[in-house]
């Protein structure tokens, strides 16, 4: 007679642990390790932090998995600010010695100016003025034949001297472009992709073969950047020394 109850009670305690079940959601999402991102500059491709940056385009730091863009925020944060404390210090040096080389190859470009003008009024009033001439030889490298004899041939050389100190015109406005691209990031803006291929291309120069976003991590980019601002006060050091 007491089997009954005891039959009744078993199905009552067994049906709550089997209908709860199906309701466990956590069933049907993926493990949260299955989402892994970057989360330092060490691994990060140089292309996936251009696009994050400039772009906001952060898919580039998802390893694998479906992160929440709560989640691709914090890592990206954490990113951005190891990447400052890379390049801060270099940054600051990189952008001084930007303004230095385009002021001096302004005051160049302007010597040389006055140079020509002024020997192009002497020529043509029949004046001479040797000490200009030696000015383009010895300062500049000019070093052709200036024939006060031959004003025709005189002008052609000072033509010349014009042409070739273009070279320096062209660098000095690729030295703004860099300036004003380190201007637009102290000031908050967004960089654009020149600040980066600028400088790639001076990477490139120094270790003698191509560097592109692809070949480098974040922190291998930060690197190389102070190896070259090194390399290059170190060169300052030089040319100051053999001047004293």
């Amino acid at each position: 007679m007491r089997i009954k109850p005891i039959l009744s009670f078993i199905k009552r305690r067994k049906g709550p642990t089997t209908s709860a079940q199906p309701h466990d959601s956590s069933r049907n999402r993926p493990a949260s390790h299955t989402n892994l991102l970057h989360t330092t500059c060490e691994a990060l491709p140089l292309t996936a932090f251009i696009s994050a940056l400039c772009d906001d385009n952060k898919s580039g730091l998802i390893i694998s998995g479906n992160p929440s863009q709560a989640e691709i925020d914090a890592a990206w944060f954490q990113i951005y600010a190891e990447y400052i404390d890379l390049s801060l210090n270099t940054d600051i040096k990189y952008s001084l010695r930007l303004t230095n080389e385009e002021l001096h190859l302004k005051s160049r470009l302007m010597r040389i100016d006055l140079c020509v003008k002024g020997l192009r009024l002497l020529i043509e009033n029949n004046m001479q003025d040797q000490s200009l001439v030696e000015t383009l030889k010895n300062d500049y490298n000019f070093r052709l034949v200036y024939d006060w004899n031959n004003k025709e041939s005189f002008l052609r050389d000072l033509n010349t001297v014009v042409s070739r100190s273009q070279r320096w015109d062209i660098q000095a406005q690729l030295k703004r472009v860099e300036i004003e691209a380190y201007q637009a990031k102290d000031k908050g803006e967004k960089p654009n992709r020149v600040y980066f291929t600028t400088i790639l291309i001076r990477l490139s120069d120094h270790a003698g073969y191509r560097l592109t976003g692809d070949n480098l991590t974040v922190a291998e980019f930060a690197i190389r950047k102070q190896d070259y601002i090194n390399h290059i006060e170190q060169l300052n050091k030089q040319k100051d020394g053999r001047k004293h």
